[in-house]
């Protein structure tokens, strides 16, 4: 991930960079036991991960997928794995406001 944001930059310059987070997937209605577990715990990694990196890197900021488990169901297409329409309309919603807010 570092390497592909220094290549980003050193074709566009020093811009921003918003490191969406990775929604998480023991979330996913159509993934099931055992595999939500592991996958879950894999997105957990990779998020904390992401943190790491952006406290040594200037310019860059996570914003992780943030949803309630209890409220979910909306945010999935009829399969269970890809995000409906208002579940795309959340995540542009939160990467937008994190851009909002960086770029004052």
């Amino acid at each position: 991930m570092e390497l592909l944001i220094a290549d980003i930059r050193r074709e566009v310059g020093d811009v921003p960079v918003l490191l969406a987070g990775v929604p998480p997937l023991d979330y996913f209605p159509a993934l099931p036991q055992p595999l939500s577990f592991v996958l879950g715990a894999r997105s957990a990694a990779l998020e904390r991960a992401s943190l790491e990196l952006v406290k040594r890197l200037k310019g860059v900021v996570f914003v992780p997928f943030l949803i309630e488990r209890a409220n979910c169901d909306e945010l999935f297409c009829a399969d269970g794995f890809h995000p409906s329409e208002l579940g795309y309309s959340e995540w542009a919603r939160q990467l937008a406001g994190a851009m909002s807010s960086e770029l004052k």
